[in-house]
């Protein structure tokens, strides 16, 4: 998710079964956080995104950041396995591939295009030993577009790492029903890349507190789940009481709020 107005409630066989995630104990998931790179550091994260394909330049030393496929745009084979190499090459360590391409908002791509590209990515990251490619994360990851995409990824013995989970739910217990479910349904370890708790109104009745409390169960939670491999808050918001404002972890100024100090404890 890029802007946080839409409204929603809210893994692929590889050519190694080890792969999966019913067959990975991971230890405690790492923290990172989805937007807001250059302050990355203050929440004390370890990794970082901007739904884009570089690192910003003011990326904190320490901070490794987590590249991302947006989108499909008919690239050929041989041009996905040089974008990869060269990702690679620049030492990033994991490929994020496309944002909610369920939604005509955001990727917007079929199951089947997405497919296409996602199978150029699939025979590039084996050819040259790359390991850590990561499911597209959908506005919903348990409708039928994700249900054929991985159906077709495991059938099809494509690489996959992780699914990733966007999830928004205003209680923390509902949060980790969904993980469990989504782990569940296709069997893969988790990169869960997008949470925090709202109730998709404007102002939203969700509270600071409430945020306070959702984050208490929820990152320990992910956490203590040995499937989850890593986990970051939505931090495309500032302090507010529109949709998704409560759980803003910096104001304005980069500076920690309530919610942030806490998220840094962890």
């Amino acid at each position: 998710m890029k802007t946080s107005n839409k409204c929603r409630s809210l893994l692929a066989l590889g050519s190694c079964v080890a792969l999966l995630s019913v067959a990975t104990q991971a230890n405690a998931a790492i923290k990172g956080t989805a937007g807001q790179c250059a302050n990355a550091n203050k929440v004390n994260a370890t990794w970082t995104y901007n739904w884009g394909s570089s690192a910003p330049s003011n990326l904190p030393a320490g901070v490794e950041f987590y590249p991302m496929w947006w989108g499909y745009y008919g690239a050929t084979q041989a041009q996905d396995t040089a974008a990869l190499t060269a990702l690679k090459n620049a030492g990033y360590p994991v490929l994020l591939m496309y944002n909610e391409p369920d939604s005509s908002s955001q990727a917007n791509l079929t199951t089947a295009y997405a497919l296409q590209g996602y199978t150029h990515a699939s025979i590039a990251a084996n050819s040259i030993g790359f390991g850590n490619l990561i499911s597209p994360a959908c506005a919903d990851d348990n409708d039928t577009w994700m249900q054929q995409f991985m159906a077709a990824v495991k059938s099809q013995g494509l690489l996959c790492h992780a699914v990733a989970i966007h999830c928004y739910q205003s209680s923390a217990s509902s949060f980790l029903s969904y993980v469990d479910g989504v782990h569940t349904r296709y069997g893969y370890n988790v990169y869960v890349t997008e949470f925090a708790p709202t109730d998709w109104l404007s102002p939203t009745k969700i509270t600071v507190a409430n945020c306070e409390s959702f984050m208490a169960t929820a990152v320990p939670g992910l956490k203590s789940r040995g499937y989850v491999l890593d986990y970051s808050w939505y931090c495309g918001t500032l302090p507010g009481t529109n949709v998704l404002q409560t759980a803003a972890l910096f104001d304005s100024s980069g500076n920690l709020t309530a919610l942030g100090s806490q998220y840094k404890t962890y």
